[in-house]
């Protein structure tokens, strides 16, 4: 089986993408699972996110295939600086108050690339956002846990927030407007 065309946006791209990641030869050694705000989802998704090739044991988060979910802007497996990355432990941001967990969100850092992001959750941040959005969840002892429904309504939240307040945003070359 192919994989689907990137980047996923729809529901039924997420849908696709998560039979083509589970039943790709040769196999993916793990996955972790994530939130997925898709440009054109319907409501964020838990999405499985596979280990990259060669890794055996994940021991950080560069060891995740992260740009299945959002793509670099240099193609599939080769990392850099297009796929924007912002780790968070407590919110509001830079407070004393302390989350149960930390996470990073992963995001399409290059505006001019990706479409406007209609998630109703990053809808919600009343600011135009451009392309995908993961969130991945850190473990006590692991580099990276996988999340749970309990903490979706916390990360809509937070992501939201983030946005809107400017702290998560898209880097755009066009300097007119």
């Amino acid at each position: 089986m192919s994989f689907p065309s990137f980047p996923p946006a729809s529901d039924s791209d997420v849908s696709d993408l998560y039979r083509a990641l589970k039943t790709r030869i040769p196999a993916y050694q793990g996955f972790q699972y994530g939130f997925f705000y898709g440009t054109e989802c319907q409501a964020r998704r838990i999405v499985a996110v596979p280990w990259d090739y060669g890794i055996t044991r994940l021991t950080s988060l560069d060891d995740l295939a992260t740009d299945c979910w959002v793509p670099s802007a240099q193609g599939p497996n080769i990392q850099d600086m297009s796929i924007g990355r912002l780790m968070f432990d407590s919110f509001p941001l830079g407070l004393p108050f302390k989350l149960e967990y930390s996470y990073t969100i992963f995001y399409d850092s290059l505006q001019y690339l990706t479409p406007v992001n209609n998630c109703p959750p990053i809808r919600k941040s009343g600011t135009l956002w451009y392309g995908n959005i993961l969130v991945v969840r850190h473990g006590l002892r692991k580099p990276v846990i996988n999340v749970d429904r309990e903490d979706a309504r916390l990360i809509d939240i937070i992501v939201t927030s983030l946005i809107a307040t400017g702290v998560l945003v898209n880097v755009t070359t066009n300097t007119s407007n």
